[in-house]
């Protein structure tokens, strides 16, 4: 009986217990804070809410009612805990959200209630109250905010004070070196620079892009980033691409912003003139619309060539830092035809040389080499590293050989002068092979008599070469036919030139014009249009005084008093009767003929 009635409570306790734990289980727990509940008017603050579930995860987040604030930002976080206890496992999803509001003008205001969905239902907190008063009547030392153990943010700015959002004068570490006159974009902006406007060909530029974010803006998706295009330079990055560092924070205005380090970059440029380096951009997340683009400077860079004076032999452009070179050369003692192994390593500051050449000596060939590099950043910001050669020389004469040295000029930018890298490779010993001496005179031979043709087995009778066009009269005729050709044409078209000229200057003489006039006039009485008449009679009159010579003033008198009549008679708005201009024609010849005028 005893076992009976203790089986029969553990299944109450089964069924009665657990499925109301699981109940209340489903329905998510929601608290909410404020930073400070009595701030000024234009201080910001942060309400927090902090959203826990054992069901689906919480998600689309929203603040209500923000009657008589500004909201600046809004950063949310999912959160997911688990638990195992005595073997049962317990799993809880929750959201942390942080809205950051700024206070428009005085007087009491409710908050909210937050909204959050879980499992396609929404769910309510509590509404927030906050007093608004005047600009520095708010409370100097607000009392902090409360901080849950969930909140993803806390930390992440560890040089802000807890009381900095409700204080009209927040408490940061600022960096002046970092300020701008004006911000280049609304909450997020991109700002380029470079450490110098003017290089040589090969010179290291470096350029920075930061970027520059509103503290209160909370977190911001960015994307479609498009790197900064530099087809003139050598671009080497200095930092990873994903790699941002905040480096302080700054005052712009009335605003403060936290100041990241994006991207670095070593330039080296490739030609002399006013190089541009393109401008970088990438999207920000515009709450109700499109992404919007922040762009970059786009910076100019005056590239020149290193100074000729000086300039040692061998100087090649672009070779510019400053480099050290060392050697190994292994083994000293070969067989003639034999191969060694030479190690060049050139190692120092700047963008190193791609290529070397090796010394040119009789009976010793270089073989293309294997290039391994290890570069990157050497000295605060200076990129460089060392870059290894390996060559296999091939020995083909025998003796005592020296290899020679070899030697790299370059442009010290720090120093403003010319440096040589330089190293000696040595003597070699390569002992005499009758086979590789053999083999290496036939090489000799063959490169000689590449181009030669195949000898013949006999010579034949020489053949006698065609009779060409120079060697017969005719071409001697030609050569000299055709200069004295174009002698007499060019003779012949001077003549001609002048004697059109000659025939030109005779019809224009003055005898030939004026007897022109009058014969004019004597067409134009004929026909009845008074105002030609005029104007023929005019136009003889005119060319008579040219030719006239010693006329009396009395006849001066009446041929200028004519002129005038048929002068006016042509612009007369009244219709001229053909007659009259007939009799003034007349009077005209009579003036003519006092005047003696030869025709």
């Amino acid at each position: 009986m005893t076992r009976v009635v203790a089986a029969f409570w553990l299944i109450f306790a089964v069924v009665g217990i657990l499925p109301s734990r699981a109940i209340a289980a489903d329905v998510p727990t929601m608290r909410v804070s404020v930073s400070n509940d009595t701030v000024g008017v234009g201080s910001m603050f942060r309400v927090t809410a902090n959203v826990e579930s054992s069901d689906e995860a919480p998600e689309a987040p929203s603040l209500g009612n923000i009657r008589g604030f500004e909201l600046r930002g809004t950063s949310a976080s999912p959160s997911q805990m688990t638990t195992i206890i005595n073997g049962v496992r317990t799993d809880r999803r929750g959201l942390n959200v942080v809205w950051t509001l700024q206070a428009e003008r005085v007087g009491t205001f409710r908050i909210g209630p937050p909204v959050v969905t879980v499992g396609g239902k929404r769910y309510a907190g509590q509404t927030i109250s906050v007093t608004v008063v005047p600009a520095g009547k708010a409370p100097s030392s607000p009392a902090p905010p409360t901080v849950n153990r969930f909140d993803p943010f806390a930390g992440l700015f560890p040089h802000i004070d807890d009381d900095v959002f409700g204080s009209n004068e927040p408490q940061f570490q600022l960096n002046p070196q970092l300020a701008l006159e004006r911000p280049r974009g609304q909450v997020v902006f991109l700002h380029a620079l470079a450490d110098k406007t003017s290089a040589v060909v090969g010179e290291q530029v470096t350029v920075s892009v930061l970027l520059y974010a509103d503290v209160t803006a909370g977190q911001i998706p960015i994307g479609d980033v498009h790197e900064a295009a530099a087809t003139e330079f050598i671009k080497r990055p200095l930092i990873a691409d994903d790699a941002a560092t905040v480096i302080g924070n700054t005052r712009i205005g009335d605003r403060i912003y936290t100041v990241r380090l994006i991207r670095k970059w070593a330039l080296f440029p490739l030609k002399t003139g006013e190089l541009e380096v393109g401008a970088m951009s990438l999207s920000i997340g515009n709450r109700g619309g499109a992404p919007a683009v922040r762009e970059s400077e786009r910076l100019r860079v005056h590239v020149t060539e290193p100074p000729p004076l000086g300039r040692p032999a061998g100087y090649a452009s672009g070779d510019v830092g400053r480099f050290d070179l060392s050697s190994k050369v292994a083994p000293r003692d070969v067989q003639q035809g034999g191969v060694l192994s030479v190690t060049i390593e050139l190692s120092g500051v700047g963008n190193l040389p791609g290529a070397i050449t090796p010394p040119a000596r009789a009976g010793v060939e270089w073989l293309e080499p294997q290039i391994r590099d290890k570069v990157g950043i050497v000295e605060g910001d200076k990129f460089g590293g060392r870059r290894t050669f390996e060559y296999v020389v091939r020995m083909k004469a025998a003796g005592e050989i020296d290899l020679g040295a070899i030697v790299i000029p370059y442009w010290s930018p720090d120093l403003r002068r010319y440096g040589i890298a330089r190293t000696d490779l040595g003597r070699v010993l390569v002992k005499p092979n009758a086979a590789a001496d053999e083999a290496a005179a036939n090489d000799k031979k063959a490169e000689i008599f590449t181009d030669l043709p195949p000898a013949k087995a006999s010579l034949i009778g020489a053949k006698r070469a065609p009779r060409g066009l120079v060697n017969t009269p005719l071409y001697w005729f030609g050569l000299v036919a055709a200069p004295a050709l174009y002698l007499l044409t060019m003779l012949a078209l001077a003549i001609a030139r002048a004697v059109r000229r000659r025939r030109a200057a005779r019809a224009e003489s003055p005898e030939q014009a004026f007897a022109q006039r009058i014969r004019d006039a004597e067409t134009q009485a004929k026909s009845a249009d008074a105002r030609g008449i005029d104007g023929a009679t005019l136009r003889a009159l005119r060319a008579a005084t040219v030719q006239a010579k010693d006329v009396e003033s009395a006849v001066k008198e009446q041929v200028q008093r004519l002129i005038e009549e048929c002068d006016s008679a042509r612009f007369s708005p009244e219709l001229i009767d053909p007659e009259q201009a007939r009799v003034r024609w007349r009077q005209a010849r009579k003036l003519i003929d006092a005047m003696k005028v030869k025709r």
